[in-house]
């Protein structure tokens, strides 16, 4: 199939505008501002937006400082008939001073000294 001159010129003009809307958007155009955490509530046919307010992030927050412990729980008969499963480790071999090291080079080698000259 052969295009004309004016197809491929269309064509050409189309991948032009797309190839530079797509630059234009990735490199110049500023981010979209994240959306605001609000929550809407219809009221008598309003839309009524709420934006938390510090203090009722902090009146959230003071009701986990009031969580009680019942220790009622520790003579419960479910509580007592509770076993310890721990299975015993047996001992294993040690594997190599320093795992990083080359292989076969498993030994601290010897400082070699240089022979001292004389002047």
């Amino acid at each position: 199939m052969q295009l004309s001159q004016k197809q491929k010129l269309a064509v050409a003009i189309i991948a032009f505008s797309l190839s530079g809307y797509i630059i234009y958007n990735t490199f110049w155009s500023s981010p979209a501002a994240p959306a605001p955490i609000v929550s809407d509530s219809v009221n008598n046919g309003e839309v009524v937006t709420d934006v938390p307010q510090e203090s009722d992030i902090l009146g959230i927050a003071s009701e986990f400082d009031t969580i009680t412990f019942e220790s009622e729980l520790f003579s419960s008969p479910v509580f007592q008939s509770l076993t310890d499963s721990n299975a015993t480790v047996s001992q294993e071999p040690e594997g190599r001073p320093n795992p990083f090291a080359e292989i076969g080079v498993d030994r601290v080698r010897p400082a070699v000294t240089s022979p001292t000259t004389k002047r």
